[in-house]
Formats: C-alpha cells, structure tokens, sequence
C-alpha cells in the first residue's frame, strides 16, 4: 500500500487563520501527525492565501531561502514555494503551512496560533523520513 499525507482542514472561518491537522497513512495504518496553521482561503492569491483543496505530492528538496532541504508543496495552480516550515503566527506565513502540537491564542490578538511548532516539525519530518527519496502523496481537503 502506498502512503499518502492529509491535510484535513477545520471549516473555513473568514478573515482567520486556516487550521487542521496532518494525518498519514502509512503501512495500513492512520495516525495523526500533528496540526497545522495556515493562512486564510482568500482565493488562493499568492503570498495572502493557504493553497487550495486538492491533490499534490511532496518532495525533500533544498529550499533557496532556507538552504536546506524541506518538504514542499508541488504543482499548486499559480503558486510555487509553498512549504512545510515551522511558524507560530500565521503573519510568518507566505502561503506555506505551519506544524504544531497545538493551536491556541499564543500572542492574545484572539487569532489561533500553532504552538509547540518546531516540535510539530520535528513529528512531521520524523513521519516523512522513509519518503525523503521518492517523495509523498499529499492531498489537502475540508472537513
């Protein structure tokens, strides 16, 4: 059985931040990840906007703004970069998608943030390892 990443998206909320959680399925089994925050759906306009719903794969490549490799986000219709990067506040995110255990009010603006985010990382990129070759099925849907 192949294996496949899921961003499972909470119901959008306008003019907040995008949140979920990660899911794998691997080796016949589903485990939650960890969760994620992302920002707002505004039209998928680059640099403001999570990405759309839909079907993607994930490759470990090097990242020319981080110098290391990363997971990204490939074949987005109109955007390129988009990666799985820690980021506690959605105001850090250029469309990207952030890892965390939690999601709660860090900063008290009343807006959800993702905490514990370089341990959601750390979950992230220890899930993804076996795949780091040949790259992941990624699919990114609404609850």
């Amino acid at each position: 059985m192949s294996a496949k990443l899921t961003l499972y998206r909470d119901p959008n909320v306008p003019g907040k931040p995008t949140t979920g959680k990660f899911v794998l399925l691997g080796q016949g089994a589903l485990r939650e990840v960890c969760k994620t925050l992302e920002l707002p759906w505004l039209n998928n306009a680059s640099g403001t906007s999570c990405i759309p719903e839909g079907s993607y794969k994930l490759m470990f490549v090097k990242s020319p703004r981080f110098q290391r490799n990363m997971w990204r986000v490939m074949q987005v219709p109109g955007r390129d970069g988009i990666l799985i990067h820690s980021a506690n506040f959605d105001r850090q995110l250029k469309g990207c998608i952030a890892p965390g255990l939690e999601l709660r009010d860090i900063d008290g603006d009343g807006r959800l943030d993702s905490a514990r985010s370089r341990d959601g990382m750390g979950r992230i990129l220890e899930a993804l390892t076996p795949y780091e070759s040949s790259g992941i099925a990624f699919e990114v849907v609404r609850k």
